[in-house]
């Protein structure tokens, strides 16, 4: 039997990756993702580079006030749901 040969698998056409959809508005941050932005450089100098995550989910667990970040993650939805109205995108949740 007649094995196939790379020439002929490289005749496959690439496969293109649309990250962000072909122009669609950058997603909405949650509040634990605006938090982590805000402190992940104090908790890194801390801890190891590897057990940042980590930390930071059991610092955002034990957090009773988060609505500095429930606010500006309410505020990032809105702006979310603005831009992918004006770019003509589809429902959003």
């Amino acid at each position: 039997m007649a094995r196939s040969t790379k020439e002929s698998d490289s005749q496959e056409v690439p496969r293109v990756s649309q990250k962000n959809g072909g122009g669609a508005p950058k997603r909405n941050l949650t509040a634990y993702f605006i938090w982590l932005g805000e402190n992940r450089s104090r908790l890194a100098e801390t801890v190891k580079p590897n057990k940042v995550l980590k930390a930071a989910g059991a610092e955002w667990k034990k957090l009773e006030d988060k609505s500095e970040w429930e606010e500006k993650a309410k505020a990032d939805k809105e702006r979310y749901t603005k831009e992918l109205k004006a770019f003509g995108g589809g429902s959003t949740n």
